[in-house]
């Protein structure tokens, strides 16, 4: 126990990242909602892609979500947030970035992976390119092939 009676906590998303580049445009602390006006934006277009209105789910809401050049994932985790809010069931999440090979996945950048699955609670497929998710999407159409939203990381955060 803390001095105060509290215990401490540890984060449960405490790995999870997103760019550091000041000149990106997505830049937290020189743009400090452009994030959350993303995130926002994205919501928004996947209720309307589905037929709901955010916050008023009424088309089934099950989500097999997509991303590329997710990196750290703390994005992802922030649009899947506000789509869980909203009452979207995420069934299945494939992520896209060259930071995932097996060859040099960083301990990192496995602990933020491994705190989205347990944040996003259903099965994360994890891919070092487009590539490999597109081999996978041509042998086992089911699981890769139907991703109902698909979201883009920001240019900036993936062409380096």
């Amino acid at each position: 126990d803390e001095p105060g009676g509290f215990a401490r906590v540890a984060c449960p998303l405490s790995q999870l990242g997103e760019c550091a580049d000041s000149s990106c445009s997505c830049y937290r602390p020189a743009r400090p909602r452009c994030r959350a006006q993303f995130r926002d934006l994205a919501r928004d277009l996947c209720c309307e892609r589905l037929g709901s209105a955010p916050g008023a789910l009424d088309r089934g809401g099950v989500l097999r979500y997509a991303s590329i050049g997710a990196g750290l994932l703390l994005s992802d985790a922030e649009v899947l947030g506000a789509l869980i809010r909203d009452g979207f069931e995420v069934r299945s999440a494939c992520v896209v970035d060259t930071c995932y090979a097996r060859n040099k996945l960083a301990p990192r950048t496995e602990a933020a992976l491994q705190e989205f699955a347990n944040f996003v609670g259903a099965p994360v497929h994890v891919f070092s390119s487009m590539g490999a998710l597109r081999e996978a999407a041509l042998l086992w159409p089911g699981a890769f092939g139907r991703c109902t939203f698909f979201y883009t990381e920001v240019p900036c955060c993936t062409e380096k």
